[in-house]
Protein backbone atom coordinates (compact mmCIF):
# COMPACT_ATOMS: atom_id res chain seq x y z
CA UNK A 1 0.00 0.00 0.00
CA UNK A 2 1.36 3.70 -0.81
CA UNK A 3 0.10 6.04 1.08
CA UNK A 4 0.78 9.76 0.17
CA UNK A 5 2.26 11.53 3.15
CA UNK A 6 1.11 15.25 4.89
CA UNK A 7 3.92 16.30 2.14
CA UNK A 8 2.24 15.87 -1.56
CA UNK A 9 5.99 15.65 -3.08
CA UNK A 10 6.76 12.55 -0.99
CA UNK A 11 5.14 8.96 -0.62
CA UNK A 12 6.27 6.42 2.12
CA UNK A 13 5.01 2.98 1.15
CA UNK A 14 3.78 1.47 4.33
CA UNK A 15 3.47 -1.89 5.15
CA UNK A 16 0.82 -4.34 4.73
CA UNK A 17 -1.17 -4.13 8.23
CA UNK A 18 -1.36 -8.08 9.27
CA UNK A 19 0.47 -9.02 12.00
CA UNK A 20 4.29 -10.77 11.00
CA UNK A 21 4.96 -7.29 8.63
CA UNK A 22 7.72 -5.82 9.07
CA UNK A 23 9.15 -2.52 8.11
CA UNK A 24 6.94 -0.83 10.99
CA UNK A 25 7.42 2.41 12.38
CA UNK A 26 5.55 4.84 14.79
CA UNK A 27 5.14 7.47 12.58
CA UNK A 28 2.93 4.99 10.47
CA UNK A 29 0.28 5.30 13.03
CA UNK A 30 0.00 9.28 11.73
CA UNK A 31 -2.32 8.08 9.11
CA UNK A 32 -5.97 7.95 10.00
CA UNK A 33 -6.87 4.68 7.96
CA UNK A 34 -3.74 3.28 9.58
CA UNK A 35 -4.70 4.25 13.38
CA UNK A 36 -8.26 3.10 12.72
CA UNK A 37 -7.29 -0.32 12.14
CA UNK A 38 -4.64 0.01 15.32
CA UNK A 39 -7.31 0.84 17.75
CA UNK A 40 -9.24 -1.56 16.50
CA UNK A 41 -7.00 -4.79 17.81
CA UNK A 42 -4.24 -5.26 20.08
CA UNK A 43 -1.59 -4.37 18.35
CA UNK A 44 1.76 -3.21 19.13
CA UNK A 45 5.64 -2.91 17.23
CA UNK A 46 8.36 -4.84 18.40
CA UNK A 47 11.54 -3.56 16.54
CA UNK A 48 9.80 -3.20 12.97
CA UNK A 49 7.42 -5.92 13.41
CA UNK A 50 3.64 -5.71 13.78
CA UNK A 51 2.57 -7.83 16.51
CA UNK A 52 -0.44 -8.85 17.73
CA UNK A 53 -0.53 -8.54 22.09
CA UNK A 54 -1.57 -11.55 24.18
CA UNK A 55 -4.43 -10.51 26.05
CA UNK A 56 -4.14 -9.16 29.70
CA UNK A 57 -3.54 -11.21 32.38
CA UNK A 58 -7.12 -11.01 34.53
CA UNK A 59 -6.31 -12.33 37.89
CA UNK A 60 -10.01 -13.34 38.74
CA UNK A 61 -10.04 -16.00 35.99
CA UNK A 62 -9.37 -18.86 37.52
CA UNK A 63 -12.58 -18.38 40.38
CA UNK A 64 -14.79 -17.55 37.19
CA UNK A 65 -13.60 -20.54 35.37
CA UNK A 66 -14.49 -22.84 38.39
CA UNK A 67 -17.82 -21.44 38.90
CA UNK A 68 -18.70 -22.24 34.60
CA UNK A 69 -17.44 -25.96 35.50
CA UNK A 70 -18.84 -26.67 38.50
CA UNK A 71 -22.55 -24.99 37.51
CA UNK A 72 -22.32 -26.56 34.07
CA UNK A 73 -21.62 -30.29 36.07
CA UNK A 74 -25.00 -29.19 37.75
CA UNK A 75 -22.69 -28.89 41.05
CA UNK A 76 -24.14 -26.08 44.40
CA UNK A 77 -22.08 -22.94 43.33
CA UNK A 78 -21.17 -22.46 46.84
CA UNK A 79 -18.80 -25.46 46.13
CA UNK A 80 -17.10 -23.30 43.46
CA UNK A 81 -16.80 -20.51 45.73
Amino acid sequence: MIIQSFNATESHRIPPFRPGATGWSAGDLDHPEIERQWVTGRYEIVEELLTKMAPAYFAGGNAAFRLNSTTKAGGNVSDAV
